[in-house]
């Protein structure tokens, strides 16, 4: 069993899935852009109903998060546990740290947010401003998880599972 290619297998699914959260946000933004817009050419929508369709477009992807969540935290605590394996194993613990930041962004997103707003909008309370607050803060939240999946993605992109040559060992 060739132990750094397994990890070079796993790093790449890994970064494609995380690549795939960045994805999903900026789909998400750019579907936003459109839908909370759509008044200039449906003008029958509302802006309650620009707000439900973009709901359902969340709730869709929130199911996408939910698992990339679970799959960080399988993995990170996986390489936290054999990063004495690879070189700069010190900058996993950094890796480990920043997925654990995504995952709570993605459950605060997904399990806290999302739900308030949806019941929200379906009681018809988003013209108040406790709404308003909660609504700014999941986009801050969502903000957070597209800088923190970018940074995860691309640095281990770059730095990758190297392992430790066995005559490097102490």
């Amino acid at each position: 069993m060739n132990l750094p290619k397994i990890f070079r297998v796993f790093d790449s699914i890994y970064i494609l899935l995380l690549g795939s959260g960045v994805g999903v946000i900026i789909a998400c933004v750019f579907a936003a852009a459109t839908i909370f817009k759509a008044q200039g050419f449906l003008p029958q929508l509302s802006i309650s109903d620009s707000g439900l369709l973009m709901g359902t477009i969340f709730t869709k992807c929130n199911v996408f998060f939910n698992i990339l969540a679970g799959v960080i935290i399988i993995y990170e605590l996986l390489t936290f546990w054999s990063a004495q394996l690879f070189e700069l194993s010190n900058q996993r613990r950094f890796w480990t740290l920043i997925g654990g930041i995504n995952v709570i962004m993605i459950f605060l997103f997904t399990l806290y947010y999302t739900p308030y707003i949806m019941e929200a909008q379906n009681l018809g309370n988003i013209a108040t401003p406790e709404f308003d607050s909660m609504h700014k803060q999941s986009e801050l939240v969502f903000k957070i998880l597209l800088v923190g999946l970018s940074v995860s993605a691309l640095w281990r992109g770059f730095i990758g599972s190297t392992p430790i040559a066995p005559h490097s060992k102490a």
